[in-house]
C-alpha cells in the first residue's frame, strides 16, 4: 500500500471563498516577486525580511489564502505551477527542501536531479538536503536532512553548482545519491535522462559505477546501467 503523500498540499484545491467579501491583505510587492521566482514558495524569514507583519501573516493563512508547506516554508500562490507541468512541480519539491533547509543547504539525490533537469524518480518524492555547516535540522516528513559523506574528487564532475541561487549536488553526485533507492526501471530512466540531456556521458558510467561501491543493489545497478543509452 503506496504512503500518503507528505507534500500533498502542494496540489491540494483551493478552498472556494468569496473574495468579494473579505478585505484584501496588503503584501509587500518584493514578497510577491520572490514567490514568483520560487513557483508559489516563500520562507517564513523572507516574510520577515520582506518586512510583512507577523499578524498580517496570520491572518493570510487563517483565511486558507497561503498554505504552511512545512515548518517555516509557506505556498503564498498555488496556482504557480501548473498540475500537469510535472518539472515544475519536481523543481517545486526542491525547493521547499532548500527552503526549509536555510542557508548553507544543499540539495541532495532527488531534489538535485529535479534541479538539473534530469527525470526519473517519482513525481511525488520527499526532497533530501544537507547542511555544509553540520547541524541538525528538526525531523519533519516532508522533507529529509542527510549527512555528507566525503568523496574523493573526480575530475570533471563538480559536487556541487549553484542553480537559480539554490545550492545542489553535481549530476555525477545527484545521480548516485538516487540510484540505489529507486526500482530497476526508474534507475534506468534516470541514467537515461542525464545522459540525454548531456548531464553525463557515457565514458562517465564507469566513473558513476565507482561512486555506487559499497551501496546495496550495486550488483543490479551495474546490469542496468548497460540497458542506458541515453
Amino acid at each position: 500500500m503506496s504512503q500518503p503523500d507528505p507534500l500533498a498540499v502542494l496540489t491540494a484545491p483551493a478552498v472556494p471563498v468569496d473574495r468579494l467579501r473579505r478585505r484584501a491583505i496588503p503584501i509587500p510587492a518584493g514578497l510577491i516577486a520572490t514567490s514568483r521566482r520560487q513557483l508559489g514558495l516563500v520562507s517564513r524569514e523572507q516574510c520577515r525580511l520582506a518586512g510583512l507583519p507577523r499578524g498580517r501573516l496570520f491572518r493570510l493563512l487563517e483565511r486558507g489564502d497561503w498554505r504552511e508547506v512545512t515548518r517555516g516554508v509557506l505556498l503564498v500562490q498555488a496556482e504557480a505551477v501548473e498540475v500537469d507541468d510535472w518539472p515544475a512541480r519536481a523543481r517545486q519539491r526542491a525547493l521547499v527542501a532548500a527552503l526549509a533547509g536555510g542557508p548553507g543547504t544543499v540539495l541532495l539525490g532527488a531534489a538535485a536531479l529535479a534541479m538539473h533537469g534530469i527525470e526519473g524518480p517519482a513525481l511525488e518524492y520527499v526532497p533530501e538536503f544537507a547542511k555544509l555547516a553540520g547541524g541538525q535540522a528538526r525531523a519533519r516528513p516532508e522533507c529529509r536532512q542527510r549527512r555528507l559523506t566525503r568523496r574523493p574528487d573526480v575530475v570533471g564532475h563538480p559536487k556541487t553548482l549553484t542553480i537559480d541561487d539554490v545550492l545542489v549536488a553535481g549530476p555525477l553526485w545527484a545521480v548516485a545519491q538516487t540510484l540505489p533507492s529507486l526500482e530497476r526501471r526508474r534507475a534506468i530512466a534516470v541514467v537515461d535522462s542525464a545522459l540525454y540531456r548531456r548531464k553525463l556521458l557515457r565514458r562517465d558510467l564507469p566513473t558513476l559505477m565507482a561512486a555506487l561501491a559499497g551501496v546495496r543493489n550495486v550488483l543490479a545497478l551495474r546490469e542496468s546501467l548497460g540497458l542506458c543509452d541515453g
